[in-house]
């Protein structure tokens, strides 16, 4: 997977991740969050989704909801593993 940031400023913070799903899933977490953020393709013909983020704070509020997602993916993972182990 590649990410590359596309644009760093005081309030706002742009990121491009050659995926879909994660972008989604980040950009929803950041929503859940509390901050104004969204997810996009640029181009319909170039690789390549976009996350972008309006906050004083972006890289701590994605590292936020990053941490956040993987505590949720965890949680996830225990649950099924629980319910196979039950068959």
């Amino acid at each position: 997977m590649d990410v590359a940031i596309i644009e760093d400023d005081k309030e706002k913070l742009e990121i491009e991740i050659n995926d879909s799903t994660l972008p989604n899933a980040l950009a929803t977490r950041l929503a859940r969050n509390r901050i104004d953020a969204y997810f996009y393709n640029p181009h319909p013909l170039l690789p390549g989704y976009r996350i972008h983020i309006e906050s004083k704070n972006g890289k701590e509020d994605l590292k936020k909801a990053i941490n956040d997602l993987k505590g949720d993916i965890e949680e996830i993972y225990n649950l099924f593993s629980k319910e196979l182990k039950a068959l």
